[in-house]
Protein backbone atom coordinates (compact mmCIF):
# COMPACT_ATOMS: atom_id res chain seq x y z
CA UNK A 1 0.00 0.00 0.00
CA UNK A 2 2.82 2.41 0.92
CA UNK A 3 4.76 1.86 -2.32
CA UNK A 4 1.56 2.09 -4.36
CA UNK A 5 1.01 5.54 -2.83
CA UNK A 6 4.62 6.52 -3.57
CA UNK A 7 4.36 5.36 -7.18
CA UNK A 8 1.29 7.56 -7.66
CA UNK A 9 3.56 10.60 -7.13
CA UNK A 10 5.16 9.78 -10.46
CA UNK A 11 1.92 9.67 -12.42
CA UNK A 12 2.14 11.75 -15.61
CA UNK A 13 -1.35 13.18 -15.08
CA UNK A 14 -0.54 14.48 -11.59
CA UNK A 15 2.11 16.90 -12.85
CA UNK A 16 0.04 17.79 -15.91
CA UNK A 17 -2.51 19.25 -13.49
CA UNK A 18 -0.07 20.58 -10.88
CA UNK A 19 2.05 22.63 -13.28
CA UNK A 20 -0.81 24.84 -14.56
CA UNK A 21 -1.68 25.64 -10.92
CA UNK A 22 1.92 26.73 -10.33
CA UNK A 23 1.60 28.85 -13.47
CA UNK A 24 -1.29 30.80 -11.94
CA UNK A 25 -0.53 30.79 -8.22
CA UNK A 26 3.27 31.17 -8.24
CA UNK A 27 4.84 32.43 -11.46
CA UNK A 28 3.77 32.36 -15.09
CA UNK A 29 7.35 32.23 -16.31
CA UNK A 30 8.19 29.35 -13.98
CA UNK A 31 4.96 27.52 -14.81
CA UNK A 32 5.57 27.81 -18.53
CA UNK A 33 9.17 26.61 -18.24
CA UNK A 34 8.00 23.62 -16.22
CA UNK A 35 5.21 22.81 -18.67
CA UNK A 36 7.36 23.07 -21.79
CA UNK A 37 10.19 21.01 -20.31
CA UNK A 38 7.84 18.45 -18.80
CA UNK A 39 5.75 17.87 -21.92
CA UNK A 40 8.81 17.62 -24.15
CA UNK A 41 10.33 15.11 -21.73
CA UNK A 42 7.15 13.01 -21.72
CA UNK A 43 7.09 13.15 -25.51
CA UNK A 44 10.67 11.84 -25.60
CA UNK A 45 9.67 9.11 -23.12
CA UNK A 46 6.86 7.84 -25.34
CA UNK A 47 8.97 7.97 -28.49
CA UNK A 48 11.69 5.95 -26.77
CA UNK A 49 9.16 3.40 -25.52
CA UNK A 50 7.86 2.90 -29.05
CA UNK A 51 11.38 2.84 -30.46
CA UNK A 52 12.91 0.27 -28.09
CA UNK A 53 9.72 -1.76 -27.39
CA UNK A 54 11.26 -3.42 -24.33
CA UNK A 55 8.83 -5.55 -22.30
CA UNK A 56 7.86 -5.08 -18.66
CA UNK A 57 8.22 -7.80 -16.01
CA UNK A 58 5.62 -10.54 -16.44
CA UNK A 59 4.28 -10.31 -12.89
CA UNK A 60 3.17 -7.16 -11.12
CA UNK A 61 2.14 -6.30 -7.54
CA UNK A 62 -0.07 -3.47 -8.76
CA UNK A 63 -3.84 -4.03 -8.61
CA UNK A 64 -4.09 -2.69 -12.16
CA UNK A 65 -1.52 -3.87 -14.66
CA UNK A 66 0.80 -1.22 -16.06
CA UNK A 67 0.36 -0.67 -19.79
CA UNK A 68 2.79 -0.06 -22.61
CA UNK A 69 6.46 -0.86 -22.99
CA UNK A 70 8.94 -0.73 -20.14
CA UNK A 71 11.91 1.41 -21.19
CA UNK A 72 12.28 4.14 -20.08
CA UNK A 73 10.12 4.31 -16.95
CA UNK A 74 7.52 7.05 -17.40
CA UNK A 75 6.98 7.52 -13.65
CA UNK A 76 10.71 7.89 -13.00
CA UNK A 77 11.15 10.31 -15.89
CA UNK A 78 8.05 12.35 -15.05
CA UNK A 79 9.02 12.89 -11.42
CA UNK A 80 12.71 13.61 -12.09
CA UNK A 81 11.82 16.03 -14.90
CA UNK A 82 9.35 17.98 -12.77
CA UNK A 83 11.38 18.10 -9.57
CA UNK A 84 14.66 18.60 -11.42
CA UNK A 85 13.23 21.52 -13.39
CA UNK A 86 11.70 23.02 -10.25
CA UNK A 87 15.00 22.73 -8.37
CA UNK A 88 16.92 24.43 -11.19
CA UNK A 89 14.50 27.36 -11.20
CA UNK A 90 14.18 27.91 -7.43
CA UNK A 91 16.62 28.49 -4.60
CA UNK A 92 14.74 26.60 -1.89
CA UNK A 93 16.82 23.86 -0.29
CA UNK A 94 13.68 21.85 0.48
CA UNK A 95 12.83 21.72 -3.24
CA UNK A 96 16.36 20.66 -4.14
CA UNK A 97 16.26 17.93 -1.52
CA UNK A 98 12.85 16.78 -2.76
CA UNK A 99 14.25 16.72 -6.31
CA UNK A 100 16.62 13.95 -5.18
CA UNK A 101 14.51 11.98 -2.72
CA UNK A 102 11.09 11.85 -4.41
CA UNK A 103 12.20 10.61 -7.87
CA UNK A 104 14.48 7.99 -6.28
CA UNK A 105 11.64 6.72 -4.08
CA UNK A 106 9.33 6.57 -7.07
CA UNK A 107 11.95 4.75 -9.13
CA UNK A 108 12.38 2.16 -6.36
CA UNK A 109 8.60 1.76 -6.05
CA UNK A 110 8.39 0.83 -9.75
CA UNK A 111 10.92 -1.94 -9.22
CA UNK A 112 9.32 -3.05 -5.93
CA UNK A 113 5.88 -3.27 -7.56
CA UNK A 114 7.48 -5.29 -10.37
CA UNK A 115 6.28 -3.10 -13.22
CA UNK A 116 9.80 -2.12 -14.33
CA UNK A 117 13.30 -3.52 -14.48
CA UNK A 118 16.27 -1.62 -13.06
CA UNK A 119 17.38 -0.49 -16.53
CA UNK A 120 13.94 1.07 -17.11
CA UNK A 121 14.05 3.31 -14.04
CA UNK A 122 17.72 4.22 -14.52
CA UNK A 123 16.94 5.25 -18.09
CA UNK A 124 13.95 7.28 -16.92
CA UNK A 125 15.97 9.05 -14.25
CA UNK A 126 18.83 9.87 -16.62
CA UNK A 127 16.46 11.34 -19.19
CA UNK A 128 14.37 13.08 -16.53
CA UNK A 129 17.33 14.80 -14.89
CA UNK A 130 19.35 15.21 -18.08
CA UNK A 131 16.81 17.11 -20.15
CA UNK A 132 16.19 19.96 -17.65
CA UNK A 133 19.95 20.24 -17.08
CA UNK A 134 20.59 20.48 -20.83
CA UNK A 135 17.89 23.14 -21.26
CA UNK A 136 19.20 25.08 -18.26
CA UNK A 137 22.74 24.95 -19.65
CA UNK A 138 21.64 26.19 -23.08
CA UNK A 139 19.61 28.98 -21.54
CA UNK A 140 22.36 30.21 -19.19
CA UNK A 141 25.43 29.70 -21.36
CA UNK A 142 23.98 30.36 -24.81
CA UNK A 143 21.32 32.86 -23.82
CA UNK A 144 18.56 31.44 -26.03
CA UNK A 145 15.96 34.19 -25.86
CA UNK A 146 13.83 36.45 -28.06
CA UNK A 147 13.36 35.34 -31.65
CA UNK A 148 15.53 32.24 -31.21
CA UNK A 149 13.31 30.86 -28.46
CA UNK A 150 10.25 31.26 -30.71
CA UNK A 151 12.01 29.41 -33.52
CA UNK A 152 13.00 26.65 -31.09
CA UNK A 153 9.45 26.14 -29.83
CA UNK A 154 7.93 26.18 -33.30
CA UNK A 155 10.57 23.72 -34.54
CA UNK A 156 9.96 21.34 -31.64
CA UNK A 157 6.21 21.63 -32.19
CA UNK A 158 6.52 20.69 -35.87
CA UNK A 159 8.65 17.68 -34.93
CA UNK A 160 6.11 16.60 -32.31
CA UNK A 161 3.17 17.01 -34.70
CA UNK A 162 4.95 14.92 -37.34
CA UNK A 163 5.69 12.17 -34.83
CA UNK A 164 2.05 12.16 -33.73
CA UNK A 165 0.97 11.36 -37.28
CA UNK A 166 3.50 8.62 -38.15
CA UNK A 167 3.28 6.50 -34.99
CA UNK A 168 0.26 4.17 -35.31
CA UNK A 169 -2.81 4.92 -33.21
CA UNK A 170 -1.26 7.82 -31.34
CA UNK A 171 0.90 5.49 -29.24
CA UNK A 172 0.86 6.28 -25.53
CA UNK A 173 0.13 9.94 -25.02
CA UNK A 174 2.32 11.42 -27.76
CA UNK A 175 -0.55 13.50 -29.28
CA UNK A 176 -1.46 14.78 -25.80
CA UNK A 177 2.07 15.83 -24.85
CA UNK A 178 2.64 17.36 -28.28
CA UNK A 179 -0.60 19.33 -28.12
CA UNK A 180 0.03 20.47 -24.56
CA UNK A 181 3.50 21.69 -25.53
CA UNK A 182 2.33 24.03 -28.29
CA UNK A 183 -0.86 24.92 -26.39
CA UNK A 184 1.13 26.13 -23.39
CA UNK A 185 3.37 28.18 -25.68
CA UNK A 186 0.40 29.85 -27.39
CA UNK A 187 -1.44 30.54 -24.12
CA UNK A 188 1.65 31.89 -22.39
CA UNK A 189 2.47 34.14 -25.36
CA UNK A 190 -1.04 35.62 -25.31
CA UNK A 191 -0.89 36.15 -21.55
CA UNK A 192 2.50 37.86 -21.75
CA UNK A 193 1.55 40.19 -24.60
CA UNK A 194 -1.53 41.40 -22.74
CA UNK A 195 0.52 41.82 -19.52
CA UNK A 196 -2.40 41.08 -17.24
CA UNK A 197 -2.17 40.98 -13.45
CA UNK A 198 -4.42 39.01 -11.10
CA UNK A 199 -5.28 39.75 -7.47
CA UNK A 200 -5.40 37.23 -4.64
CA UNK A 201 -9.06 36.28 -5.09
CA UNK A 202 -8.58 36.33 -8.83
CA UNK A 203 -5.82 33.75 -8.50
CA UNK A 204 -8.17 31.42 -6.62
CA UNK A 205 -10.76 31.69 -9.38
CA UNK A 206 -8.07 31.39 -12.06
CA UNK A 207 -6.69 28.26 -10.37
CA UNK A 208 -10.17 26.69 -10.45
CA UNK A 209 -10.59 27.61 -14.12
CA UNK A 210 -7.17 26.36 -15.15
CA UNK A 211 -7.73 23.09 -13.28
CA UNK A 212 -11.05 22.67 -15.04
CA UNK A 213 -9.58 23.36 -18.49
CA UNK A 214 -6.63 21.04 -17.81
CA UNK A 215 -8.73 18.12 -16.60
CA UNK A 216 -11.39 18.48 -19.31
CA UNK A 217 -8.69 18.87 -21.94
CA UNK A 218 -6.91 15.70 -20.84
CA UNK A 219 -10.13 13.66 -20.72
CA UNK A 220 -11.19 14.81 -24.20
CA UNK A 221 -7.72 14.28 -25.69
CA UNK A 222 -7.41 10.84 -24.06
CA UNK A 223 -10.84 9.85 -25.38
CA UNK A 224 -9.72 10.80 -28.90
CA UNK A 225 -6.29 9.11 -28.61
CA UNK A 226 -7.09 6.62 -31.41
CA UNK A 227 -7.41 9.66 -33.70
CA UNK A 228 -4.00 11.34 -33.17
CA UNK A 229 -4.76 14.59 -35.00
CA UNK A 230 -8.04 15.17 -33.15
CA UNK A 231 -6.36 14.30 -29.85
CA UNK A 232 -3.54 16.73 -30.63
CA UNK A 233 -5.96 19.54 -31.50
CA UNK A 234 -8.03 18.98 -28.35
CA UNK A 235 -4.95 18.96 -26.13
CA UNK A 236 -3.52 22.09 -27.78
CA UNK A 237 -6.83 23.95 -27.60
CA UNK A 238 -7.60 23.31 -23.93
CA UNK A 239 -3.99 23.89 -22.83
CA UNK A 240 -3.88 27.17 -24.75
CA UNK A 241 -7.12 28.26 -23.05
CA UNK A 242 -5.76 27.23 -19.65
CA UNK A 243 -2.48 29.12 -20.07
CA UNK A 244 -4.22 32.21 -21.41
CA UNK A 245 -6.55 32.27 -18.37
CA UNK A 246 -4.98 35.54 -17.09
CA UNK A 247 -6.06 37.20 -20.36
CA UNK A 248 -9.66 36.17 -19.68
CA UNK A 249 -9.67 38.47 -16.65
CA UNK A 250 -8.56 41.38 -18.81
CA UNK A 251 -11.37 40.68 -21.27
CA UNK A 252 -13.86 40.39 -18.41
CA UNK A 253 -12.77 43.75 -16.97
CA UNK A 254 -13.03 45.37 -20.40
CA UNK A 255 -16.57 44.05 -20.99
CA UNK A 256 -17.72 45.28 -17.59
CA UNK A 257 -16.48 48.86 -17.92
Amino acid sequence: MFWSAITFLGDYRLYSILIPVIYIVSSRELGFKLMATYMFSMYINQVFKYWFMLPRPIHSLLITEAEGYGFPSGHSQASSTFWGSLALNTKLRAIRLAAIIIPLLIAYSRIYLQVHYLVDVVGGLLLGYGLPLAIHFLNTSRGITGRNIHILYVGCSILMIYTSTIIPGGYGYIPITSGSFIGAYIGYSISQKLKTSIGRMGKVLAAILILTFSIVGYVVAATLISEPILSYIASAFFTAIAFSTPALFLIYDYLNR
